[in-house]
């Protein structure tokens, strides 16, 4: 795969991140001890790849992990919803207007105006506006930001993809993954380094691009209502808020941890995952798995 950014190096104690690529040889961080203090509560999560974001119960923004670029450098302000990308984040406030942060060296954070969803990739945001159109901010290199003049229902920004859904359930893609299933219909769509996965309404994920046959054994008897992408690795949620993974494991991405959870979320350029444990709609504790080499798993 050719490289998308030129890469920073930071230490770690894996060995020499490339900020622009995961760790894969890194260690999955410890369970965390307890402290004995009462724990954070969070209405929304989002992953990004040294850092997480998530909605405190003022609906703040607050970020953990890596900083290099300012993503962590949240908006002051209340917001409804996040998404988080590479290296950068947006947030979308109660009237639907989009404020966003960190790396911009792609125009990726220039993303602006009122949208009902907005999903940022690897070095480009793409936000999907009231009228069903979709319009993206930064890199366009391979056409991931150039979205088609069709009507959409949901986006879902990959590293060097974009993946929308129509109106009639089926899936189209622009970028370097252009590719989808002409037949399948899909009730949401996740995009991930070199794949997408669809989820239909009987809760089974199909899966496309050039790293989907890495994805064995997705193929399951469970029946699923939420996915997330990573970079080299999907999970999925049950109804019962079960969670299972596939993929890459070197940084313990498969990991899920053995609780119910909601608000499943991972990134295109991730090596971790997170989700909010308890019920549904309610504040819950964040619980996060797999790589943690700038902190990004604990808020």
């Amino acid at each position: 795969m050719k490289a998308l950014f030129l890469p920073w190096l930071i230490l770690h104690g894996c060995s020499i991140v490339l900020v622009d690529e995961p760790c894969d040889t890194a260690e999955p961080s410890p369970p965390t001890e307890d402290t004995g203090t009462a724990p954070l509560l969070w209405g929304a999560v989002g992953v990004g790849a040294v850092h997480s974001c998530g909605l405190d119960p003022e609906n703040s923004v607050v970020c953990w992990g890596g900083n290099t670029d300012g993503q962590l450098d949240a908006p002051d302000g209340t917001y409804a919803s996040l998404a988080i990308g590479h290296a950068h984040g947006c947030a979308l406030d109660e009237g639907n207007a989009v404020t966003c942060w960190g790396r911009n060296d792609e125009g990726q954070s220039d993303l602006s105006g009122e949208y009902t969803v907005v999903s940022a990739g690897g070095a480009h945001t793409c936000g999907l506006r009231s009228t069903g159109l979709v319009a993206c901010a930064g890199r366009d290199t391979e056409g991931q930001s150039s979205a088609p003049a069709e009507i959409f229902t949901d986006i879902a920004a990959g590293w060097a993809h974009t993946c929308g859904l129509r109106v009639d359930g089926q899936v189209q893609c622009w970028g370097r993954i252009a590719d989808s299933p002409e037949e399948s219909v899909f009730s949401s769509v996740a995009s991930g380094q070199d794949f997408s996965c669809g989820l239909d309404e009987a809760g089974t994920i199909e899966c496309w691009g050039e790293a989907a046959a890495d994805l064995t054994g997705v193929a399951s008897e469970a029946a699923f209502v939420e996915i997330a992408a990573g970079a080299k690795h999907l999970c999925a949620r049950t109804e019962a808020g079960l969670t299972q993974c596939w993929g890459d494991n070197e940084a313990g991405q498969l990991d899920a941890p053995e609780m119910k959870i909601h608000s499943l979320v991972s990134g295109s350029g991730s090596l971790h995952s997170c989700g909010i444990a308890g019920v549904e709609d309610e504040l819950g504790e964040v619980s996060c798995w797999g790589l943690s080499a700038e902190n990004q798993l604990a808020p």
